[in-house]
């Protein structure tokens, strides 16, 4: 490669890295918020079991619902962002390879959102610790 090429290279490099790391800085904050939704849902048991008496089962599944919708909502802004970012890291990877005369790997990042581990994972916990509120406020005291 001569100069001009191998400053396109790098270029085309730099800019992948770029990406990834964004998406990897996005999935470490994703975790955070995760930890931090399930907290609330649990703290929301020892706040609100005093007063389970006083609360219906039409209070509590609107309620759970709308937590699953907001988790979800998180989730699929994540994820979003997520597939932006490594498909355009991906790309540019595939450019700086063919550069080299050599045929990049197949791509994969053109998954669903359950595909995805980390998505999956969040909703299924999620899921559970909304159904697990749910039944210890609605057991009697």
């Amino acid at each position: 490669m001569n100069q001009e090429e191998n400053r396109k290279f790098e270029a085309l490099m730099r800019i992948a890295d770029f990406n990834i790391k964004q998406f990897n800085e996005r999935r470490d904050y994703s975790w955070k918020i995760a930890f931090g939704f399930w907290g609330a849902i649990i703290g929301s048991i020892a706040v609100i079991s005093p007063y389970r008496d006083n609360i219906s089962l039409w209070v509590i599944i609107p309620f759970g619902v709308l937590v699953m919708l907001v988790h979800v909502f998180w989730l699929f802004s994540v994820f979003d962002a997520d597939q932006k970012d490594k498909k355009f890291a991906f790309e540019m990877r595939d450019r700086a390879i063919k550069m080299l005369n050599l045929n990049p790997p197949k791509d994969e990042s053109d998954r669903g959102f359950l595909d995805d581990w980390s998505a999956r994972f969040q909703f299924i916990v999620t899921l559970f610790l909304v159904v697990f509120a749910s039944i210890v406020l609605m057991l009697p005291k």
